[in-house]
């Protein structure tokens, strides 16, 4: 699903973010945060 990232880039170029430069979003459902490994891909 696609979806989440899609949101992210919409968000990131909307006016909600217009003070945002040089960042790193992680969409990943959290697996960043949390510091797992991602499942196999299938």
């Amino acid at each position: 699903d696609k979806s989440p990232v899609g949101r992210a880039v919409c968000v990131l170029l909307s006016e909600f973010l217009d003070m945002t430069t040089g960042e790193l979003v992680h969409v990943d459902g959290g697996y960043h945060a949390m510091g797992t490994e991602l499942p196999p891909a299938e």
